[in-house]
């Protein structure tokens, strides 16, 4: 990779994080923090993807996707749907909605051109590192920021609420942080040892997004390691210590009053189907899956908007299988499906790897998250199913190069050695 790549891929990465820490952080936000440009909305993100787009078509052209490379097959699929929505979908959106203007351009292809991200962080930002677990360390440091800054804001009586009134410190989508931070620090989930530090902070994390999909989603996972007995190594020690994680988590929030009574609240009502926020949930599946059936090819081919209630109001159905039948229809969701079956297969296959396991349990989190929410496709937290993705797909072809460069000095000075990778990476 030619130093220039190496930057211009590195500069966009910590952007996009720094910009979604910052989102996470309440510090910023999409529909207030923007430019106006010819009368629409344009916000930082936007232009950071924009310019995503165009260095990954440069990478297409360049790279080729045909031969030689082992993940060719998903690379092409994901190409084949960019040009689809870009060639047939954008101008039937247009002709059924009358007019294409900047506005209605932007915020139709933001979100669907997403995916290019995975090639992007294939081809122009991991290679960059001398040891790709780096950017799994440059995560953990940013995601304590939000949590600092959380904490802080608790100190001072300023915090939020969730639907149902429970105390919430953090935004509910910051739980896609945090799990990042768990499947890469908690040795059960990880295979690695495990970090004090970060284990702390992703319980810290967790608890203040005070999600309930996030609680069911890592309990499902929980029992799926150990019914498979799939954490080979070490797997009695994990399972103790992943108690010793969850007591302590535990010990520290019930001391608190208020923490304490909401996090019980919110945990005893996870599974609970009669749960108001349940009902309305079944509402709008029902709605969407409707919607769908009226638009069964390319669903409704309009960004945010998924179907309509009687009031006119429009609602996301918070699953991504509707919202993607609902908006993108048959091809959106055939394509969605084989893009994360591939990549879970592909995690699946090399488990055996440290950091694709690692990935492997992220990219079920997020998947298994975006059943309950309408986060999917989000321009602030969409990078958690990139990243992940990409490692899979990066560690599939350097794999068992890395760990023969790293992982020896890994167990003989396991400090030193990631602390010399990080300043290195940074250089």
């Amino acid at each position: 990779m030619g130093t220039r790549e190496a930057v211009i891929g590195r500069i966009i990465f910590i952007l996009l994080l720094a910009f979604e820490i910052a989102v996470m952080s309440g510090y910023t936000t999409i529909s207030n923090d923007g430019w106006t440009v010819g009368g629409v909305n344009i916000y930082p993100v936007d232009v950071i993807l924009a310019v995503v787009f165009l260095v990954t078509a440069v990478g297409y052209t360049r790279k080729g996707v045909l031969g030689g490379d082992p993940n060719g097959p998903v690379l092409l699929l994901i190409l084949v749907y960019a040009v689809y929505q870009i060639a047939v979908v954008l101008p039937l959106s247009a002709s059924a909605t009358g007019a294409l203007s900047l506005k209605n351009l932007v915020r139709f292809l933001a979100p669907r051109m997403q995916v290019l991200l995975v090639p992007f962080l294939y081809w122009f930002v991991l290679p960059s590192f001398r040891d790709v677990r780096s950017a799994t360390k440059i995560v953990i440091i940013c995601s304590v920021v939000p949590i600092g800054i959380a904490l802080y804001n608790f100190s001072r009586g300023i915090s939020g609420h969730t639907d149902n009134g429970e105390l919430r410190l953090l935004w509910g989508g910051t739980a896609v942080l945090y799990a990042f931070v768990l499947v890469t620090s908690v040795e059960f989930f990880s295979h690695a040892r495990t970090s004090v530090f970060s284990a702390v902070v992703a319980a810290l994390g967790l608890a203040a997004a005070n999600h309930r999909s996030a609680y069911v989603v890592v309990g499902i996972m929980i029992i799926l390691i150990v019914l498979l007995n799939a954490h080979d190594r070490r797997s009695r020690a994990g399972i103790v210590n992943l108690g010793l994680v969850i007591a302590a988590f535990l010990v520290l929030f019930l001391s608190i009053p208020s923490l304490g009574q909401s996090l019980l609240s919110r945990l005893s009502s996870s599974l609970d189907l009669s749960d108001p926020t349940a009902q309305d949930r079944f509402y709008r599946w029902r709605q969407s899956w409707d919607f769908f059936m009226a638009n069964p090819i390319n669903g409704s081919m309009l960004p945010e908007r998924y179907y309509r209630i009687p009031l006119g109001l429009e609602y996301s159905p918070h699953n991504f299988l509707m919202e993607r039948l609902a908006t993108e229809g048959v091809v959106g969701i055939v394509f969605y499906l084989a893009l994360i079956s591939y990549g879970l297969l592909k995690a699946l296959r090399n488990r055996a790897d440290e950091l694709s396991w690692q990935m492997l349990m992220m990219l079920m989190f997020y998947t298994g998250f975006s059943l309950f929410n309408g986060n999917f496709l989000d321009e602030w937290d969409y990078l958690f199913f990139a990243l992940p993705y990409a490692m899979v797909l990066y560690r599939d072809t350097t794999g068992d190069e890395e760990e023969g460069e790293a992982g020896e000095g890994d167990e003989e000075l396991p400090e030193d050695e990631d602390e010399e990778t990080l300043q290195e990476d940074f250089r």
